[in-house]
């Protein structure tokens, strides 16, 4: 599994995490465990794929956003109380 994390600025509330969270549910829909927060400025989701940075931008600035960068991490997933993989 990969990991994005999104740095965005713009961001002030919570109001802004969900529609920024519904954005990239709408523009990824196979994405997993999508999070943002306001006070740290990025919004982070779990992929079996690498989506290009192109797309994510235009999915953070259609809602109204600064997209500032992705970064992209190999993500070790755990399976049920973190025993399997």
């Amino acid at each position: 599994m990969l990991k994005a994390t999104i740095k965005i600025e713009g961001m002030a509330c919570n109001m802004c995490e969900a529609h920024i969270q519904q954005a990239l549910r709408k523009a990824f829909p196979n994405i997993k465990a999508v999070k943002a927060s306001h006070t740290k400025g990025l919004a982070t989701f779990i992929s079996e794929v690498e989506f290009p940075v192109t797309e994510i931008e235009k999915a953070i600035k259609d809602c109204g956003y600064d997209h500032v960068s992705t970064t992209w991490s190999q993500e070790d997933r755990k399976g049920f109380l973190g025993l399997f993989k």
